[in-house]
């Protein structure tokens, strides 16, 4: 038997926690569709995972996971490890599958079963790995992008955008950069994360108007 793939591994361990192991629907924040899904499907059934006349797991793919299959009784019922019989339509499992199945795209490319041609066991494995690296691919594309709770940088722009901001000896005693960190900090800030950095010079004279360690500049972000 062949590793499992993600996507192969997540179907049987779903349907193997109900009680007849139908495989729909299918298992939760699965994106797979149409051709790929479908493709993911015959893989498995070739493979002897799914009955090959039904959408049940089969023996092989309970064991292909670890468990040991249910015992079977007549007409379909099988009995769990309490003792206890389990009728397969107590899970409405056509009305499941009609619910998942209107959720795959057609492939309009496709005019006939007629015009589907034979996969072998490799071709059907490399489609099964493209779909889950698409998949994954789309996950990463639309995750959402957000600076992190608690970090350095988060606290810096919450304090530049402070009405009265941010001096560099403040970032400073919040985070303990050094001053050169600072500045890179800022500039990044400015080009990569869109904000508008804004100064404010305070100069501090002395006696003889020459200037005073006491000068500063305070940060703003808008």
């Amino acid at each position: 038997m062949n590793e499992l793939t993600t996507t192969q591994k997540a179907i049987l361990e779903t349907a193997a926690t109900r009680t007849d192991g139908a495989i729909y629907p299918m298992p939760e924040g699965m994106i797979l569709r149409g051709g790929a899904l479908q493709n993911v499907i015959d893989s498995m059934r070739a493979k002897g995972l799914i009955q090959a006349d039904s959408d049940f797991i089969s023996e092989e793919g309970y064991r292909a996971i670890g468990l040991e299959p249910p015992r079977r009784v007549e007409d379909g019922f099988t009995t769990g490890p309490e003792g206890e019989t389990n009728d397969p339509t107590d899970d409405c499992v056509d009305e499941a599958k009609d619910f998942a199945t209107a959720e795959i795209v057609f492939d309009a490319s496709l005019e006939s079963p007629a015009d589907i041609s034979p996969k072998t066991d490799n071709e059907f494995e490399a489609d099964v790995v493209a779909a889950e690296q698409a998949a994954e691919q789309v996950l990463e594309e639309i995750k959402p992008r957000r600076t992190r709770e608690n970090t350095k940088q988060s606290k810096v722009i919450e304090m530049l955008k402070r009405p009265e901001g941010a001096t560099a000896a403040q970032i400073a005693e919040a985070t303990g950069w050094q001053n050169h960190t600072i500045r890179g900090f800022l500039s990044i800030a400015k080009k990569k994360l869109g904000l508008d950095i804004s100064t404010n010079r305070v100069r501090v004279v002395g006696p003889n108007q020459q200037g005073s360690p006491g000068s500063f500049t305070t940060y703003f972000a808008g």
